[in-house]
């Protein structure tokens, strides 16, 4: 016997769930309230001139790493590109050609933000 979806037992597929029913989506440490984070972890930022140095790019993922609870360390990396010529090859193409690498004063200005948020920026 083969069951067509509307005779699914329980199925109510033609609408969606009322939104009383829908739990809110939270993120952050509010997630889940009373939660240990857990033991210290490292995160990496890739500084990417033209990608990821806007300012507020750098602010929110701070923000972000900040808010987890248990991000203690940020190492910020500036991009550099020693892996362009293993990319060469016309299978593998290389996106970023051309980007120039940041300035100290952008890593510097970069690990600072982080710093601003409490977190210890290398």
């Amino acid at each position: 016997m083969v069951l067509r979806p509307q005779e699914r037992r329980g199925a109510q597929l033609d609408r969606p769930p009322a939104p009383e029913r829908r739990a809110p989506l939270r993120r952050g440490p509010s997630a889940c309230p009373g939660r240990d984070p857990g033991p210290p972890k490292g995160d990496r930022f890739v500084l990417v001139p033209g990608l990821t140095d806007d300012p507020a790019n750098v602010e929110g993922v701070a923000a972000l790493a900040a808010g987890l609870g248990n991000v203690s360390r940020v190492d910020v990396l500036p991009f550099h590109k020693l892996g362009e010529a293993k990319r060469q090859a016309p299978a593998l193409p290389f996106t970023l050609h051309g980007t120039p690498s940041p300035t100290p004063e952008q890593v510097t200005a970069a690990r600072e933000v982080f710093r601003a948020h409490g977190l210890n920026a290398v």
